[in-house]
């Protein structure tokens, strides 16, 4: 399953899904009157609820026989790659979607009320030749340094009918961002957006910022490189639009070191941290959104 803290739920494809993501070694009962859809930004899914299944992670004794998960029937583009048919979500409960006349809950928090776990804390390393996940807190002998930690924000959103003001997503307060030293022109509400905050996804992969303070960003990346190399406005326009790419990690070296302020906390972007490498070629990393996320 995808390690997500960007949603809430547990679900996973059965045997019977028309996706043919269905493992042929689950099986499960189902409850067919407790349905539930889930939209993500890319992609959907659609199932019902299971009646209580053992669950629990490989390699450790952590597990409970009452949790009640997702079994997913219908998707839409949820399934985009091989090597998963399922979604771990690790978000706060108040971003798990509802069945039809019931509650649902996350993992962790079943886990919790089971006795199997004593905490819902986790800890992810994103370390591409030994990626953890750590149930309980922070494995500190995976550490090479101190943990710095951060205020997470409610998720205000007051619009359409809707008066939320919880915590769902992991938001952090984005304050500032700096391109090799030079704080960019951008307000107290162009980093954060009006949500709250930026989303801490680890179910996404690129850095998603508000329209103007991508705008800035790309301004001033093009005004480095348009300096040190020669890059024209169409190479930049097309560059930014993913519409061309760059082949070799040496046509990095110009980009600018970025710096964003989350929460109190300086996270340093190299070049290779927001030009992402794509089998042979390197692609920008920096996409537009009114509701940002650190990917």
């Amino acid at each position: 399953v995808i390690v997500d803290t960007g949603s809430s739920n547990l679900p996973l494809a059965v045997k019977a899904c028309s996706c043919d993501y269905g493992d042929a070694d689950f099986h499960c009962q189902e409850i067919s009157s407790e349905m539930i859809d889930v939209v993500y930004g890319s992609g959907s899914w659609s199932g019902v609820a299971t009646e209580p299944i053992r669950i629990g992670f490989a390699g450790t004794d952590v597990n409970s026989s009452s949790v009640t998960m997702a079994a997913i029937t219908t998707q839409d583009e949820f399934f985009t790659a091989d090597g998963f048919n399922g979604i771990m979500g690790l978000g706060y409960p108040g971003l798990v979607e509802d069945y039809t006349g019931a509650e649902a809950e996350p993992l962790l928090t079943q886990l919790v009320d089971a006795g199997a776990l004593a905490t819902e804390s986790f800890s992810l390393i994103f370390c591409e030749d030994s990626p953890t996940m750590a149930l309980g807190g922070v494995d500190e002998s995976a550490l090479a340094s101190n943990v710095s930690y951060v205020s997470t924000q409610k998720f205000s959103y007051d619009e359409m009918g809707y008066d939320i003001d919880e915590y769902m997503y992991y938001l952090v307060k984005l304050s500032s961002h700096t391109d090799d030293g030079t704080a960019l022109d951008l307000s107290e509400t162009d980093l954060p957006g009006g949500y709250g905050g930026a989303a801490v996804d680890s179910g996404t992969t690129l850095l998603y910022l508000p329209p103007t303070a991508v705008d800035a960003l790309e301004t001033s990346i093009y005004e480095i490189l348009a300096e040190k190399d020669g890059w024209s406005m169409e190479d930049a326009s097309m560059f930014f639009a993913m519409e061309s790419y760059l082949t070799d990690k040496s046509d990095l070296a110009d980009f600018p070191t970025l710096v964003l302020d989350m929460g109190g906390y300086e996270r340093v972007l190299e070049p290779e941290h927001y030009v992402f490498k794509y089998d042979d070629i390197y692609i920008w990393g920096v996409g537009e959104s009114t509701f940002p996320i650190v990917g």
